[in-house]
């Protein structure tokens, strides 16, 4: 048993629904669908709370200004606004055309400021076939350039995630067990193309080597693949957990160019030698193994994990409730050795 000692923690007043960060400001913001969020330091040393009026459908922080860029639930209007609530500017989202369903969510699904904060990225339903990706620059909040993109689904859910390559941007499709699909969105000057990636169907979002020269994800089959960039050759055969009763979910995250952490749909923790593709071992982060008895006595256990950064976040809820009412999540960071 591989242990990993946090280097810090955070106990919210609220869930830790979406987790983001904005490496310009050394922060990381924490917040759930209800309008609560934390502004944590990247050395876990402090946290400042806030809430909005209304409820969230996403939010993203600006990297450097202190800025957030959020979407508003029952509006589906983008909301830019300072950190204390100062709005900056409100974008209206353009009606979903033709005889869609009413399930389809009107406004816009998710934004995201680039790694440089000079452009927000926007995806909004367009029909119950297509979707559009705008892309707005941070100067005066004018649209730049859009694409649409069709649907394979049809009334997908839509996220962004950072590649940490200049100009690239991943966009994930998802519909449940009707499929996933993966999109490179590429930013020149102001022009943006997308392209599907046909080897990245039913898959998670990909997880970025250090160097950014491979990729992981997690197939259909829940097995740990990965690819060479930019040539998306298939480096090795999929890695699977070994239980067919529990296999690898969709935590998965680097450490170093040579490790990458695993989790289950039971909540175990594997680390994977990713320059062989096989399990090294399993892994506990602190007290929080699955057959810890403090662990249960403290109500508390780790329900995923991601990378924001050079840190690796676990997430734990932290009160003994079981429904959504009083849910509040503990932050655990432990700093990787990136390279």
């Amino acid at each position: 048993m591989i242990l990993l000692k946090p280097n810090g923690r955070i106990d919210l007043e609220h869930r830790a629904y979406f987790l983001r960060n904005a490496p310009g400001q050394s922060a990381i913001i924490a917040a759930d669908k209800e309008g609560r969020y934390s502004i944590v330091s990247a050395d876990f040393g402090e946290s400042r709370s806030y809430r909005r009026s209304s409820t969230l459908r996403t939010i993203s922080p600006h990297p450097v200004a202190p800025w957030l860029a959020l979407v508003d639930n029952d509006s589906g209007s983008l909301i830019v606004q300072t950190l204390d609530g100062d709005r900056l500017v409100q974008i209206s989202p353009s009606q979903v055309g033709g005889t869609a369903p009413n399930w389809i969510k009107q406004g816009f699904g998710d934004c995201l400021f680039d790694d440089g904060g000079e452009f927000l990225w926007l995806v909004a339903p367009r029909s119950a076939e297509d979707i559009a990706v705008c892309l707005i620059e941070t100067t005066n909040w004018s649209f730049v350039d859009n694409v649409i993109i069709h649907d394979p689904f049809g009334g997908s859910s839509c996220s962004f995630h950072d590649t940490g390559r200049p100009g690239l941007m991943v966009l994930w499709l998802a519909a449940g067990q009707d499929g996933q699909q993966v999109y490179w969105l590429n930013r020149s000057h102001n022009n943006v193309s997308c392209d599907r990636e046909p080897r990245l169907e039913n898959t998670c979002p990909p997880i970025f080597s250090p160097n950014k020269e491979e990729i992981l994800v997690i197939n259909e089959k829940s097995a740990i693949c990965k690819y060479s960039l930019p040539s998306m050759n298939l480096v090795a055969p999929p890695l699977e957990s070994g239980d067919d009763d529990d296999p690898f979910a969709e935590s998965l995250v680097y450490l170093t160019e040579r490790q990458a952490l695993a989790g289950t749909n039971e909540g175990r923790m594997f680390m994977v030698d990713t320059a062989r593709m096989r399990i090294e071992d399993e892994v506990a982060v602190g007290e929080h193994s699955p057959s810890s008895t403090k662990e249960q006595e403290l109500g508390a256990s780790i329900a995923w994990f991601t990378g924001v950064g050079d840190v690796v976040v676990f997430i734990c809820r932290r009160d003994r409730g079981t429904g959504l009412q009083g849910w509040k999540d503990s932050l655990l960071c432990y700093s990787a050795v990136k390279g």
